[in-house]
């Protein structure tokens, strides 16, 4: 039996936020007065980091709030660990 998709899979979450980064990224790079600051920048694993900070803001948050004062961190959420 298959798993029934999650909110965030009906509402395509995550590929939104991978197109968000991804248009937002494009934009920096081809703006002159700050793409030096990328200069020396693995874009790639840019991209896949901000993803990931959003994805957790968007996943973490409810559960965040469930455990608060509990000792978790949202990387543990994140990661899975908690």
């Amino acid at each position: 039996m298959q798993t029934p998709p999650n909110l965030s899979e009906k509402l395509g979450v995550q590929s939104a936020i991978e197109q968000i980064v991804d248009d937002f990224y494009k934009r920096v790079l081809a703006e002159d007065t700050v793409n030096h600051f990328f200069a020396h920048t693995d874009m790639e694993k840019q991209r896949r980091h901000q993803t990931f900070h959003f994805l957790c803001a968007w996943r973490c948050k409810p559960i965040l709030r469930a455990f608060n004062g509990k000792g978790a961190r949202g990387y543990e959420f994140a990661a899975g660990t908690f």
